[in-house]
């Protein structure tokens, strides 16, 4: 019998720090950029999308809430 468990990735801060560089590569930004554009509404979904997972990598490695 098969139960729904909730999934858990576990990274390190080293692969979280890879990841979060990765990211911005992606994008072809570094993160003042990504952030300005973010301030000023200027993000296609996709870079959306990284902005998010960063904060939540930021989160993940300092403990610190993102500011909006």
């Amino acid at each position: 019998m098969a139960t729904n468990l909730p999934t858990v990735i576990r990274r390190t801060p080293e692969q979280l720090r890879e990841q979060r560089c990765g990211l911005l590569a992606a994008v072809g930004m570094d993160w003042e950029n990504l952030q300005e554009r973010a301030e000023s509404y200027s993000l296609s979904p996709a870079e959306l999308e990284v902005w998010h997972t960063i904060r939540g990598i930021d989160y993940l490695l300092t403990g610190e809430v993102p500011m909006p």
